[in-house]
């Protein structure tokens, strides 16, 4: 008998570091989504989303899985699920991710379509959003102390120093994410569930002028936006 358990998270990636009212922000698909993916996690009971209580890693890879996530709907498969020790009560996920996203996609503003493929962005800006014709553009999680409070930067895939939740600091190059799964996970004896995780684009691609307010393609204003990520058991 198949015992199934679904769980969603938005990867809430609150790149947006200028809080300004005259910021004109924008969100579009992504046609080209790619990251490197190198830990998952299950947090047990008395976990939050600030604090994931005694990991199982039941995904680890210092090289990474490089996921293309362009296909809308498309599943991906990562990690072991015959590692998850029967008996134990998971609450909460935690997933480990590269800061470099590359990214693809046109986004319409108020004032003009700004296309990707310009400038890569960097820890401390933004993409440039002047291309002429829409290509891939290496963007990234940029240093930040005012990020969601479920996601840190660390320094290492295992054994990292962390960053306090919501910073993410320059010295780092791999972000935490934790999220509630919408039902606990329990798995029994013998039971080898296969975890699947599935990921919706449609505003994967971020455009945030800050100040300006204009809506123009003439600043570093692309940054990595929040797919939806649904992870299966089954």
């Amino acid at each position: 008998m198949k015992i199934i358990k679904n769980f969603a998270l938005i990867l809430a990636l609150l790149i947006s570091t200028i809080n300004s009212s005259m910021a004109e922000l924008v969100k579009a698909e992504a046609t080209t989504f790619k990251n490197t993916v190198h830990a998952m996690q299950l947090c047990e009971s008395g976990s939050s989303l600030t604090n994931c209580v005694n990991p199982t890693t039941i995904g680890n890879s210092t090289a990474g899985k490089t996921m293309d996530l362009s296909v809308r709907g498309s599943a991906h498969s990562f990690g072991n699920a015959g590692l998850i020790p029967p008996g134990i009560t998971y609450t909460h996920g935690q997933v480990i991710l590269s800061r470099t996203f590359t990214i693809s996609g046109t986004v319409v503003t108020s004032a003009a379509t700004c296309k990707t493929g310009g400038t890569a962005g960097t820890k401390a800006a933004g993409g440039a959003t002047n291309n002429a014709a829409e290509a891939a553009q290496v963007l990234m999680v940029p240093n930040s102390e005012d990020m969601t409070t479920s996601m840190n930067s660390t320094s290492a895939i295992v054994d990292g120093t962390d960053a306090d939740p919501a910073n993410v600091e320059a010295a780092h190059d791999f972000v935490k994410f934790r999220w509630v799964l919408s039902k606990p996970l329990t798995v029994k004896p013998g039971q080898i569930p296969t975890m699947t995780m599935t990921f919706d684009l449609s505003e994967a691609l971020e455009f945030n002028d800050g100040g300006s307010g204009n809506g123009a393609c003439d600043g570093n204003d692309f940054f990595p936006g929040a797919p939806v990520i649904t992870n299966t058991f089954e």
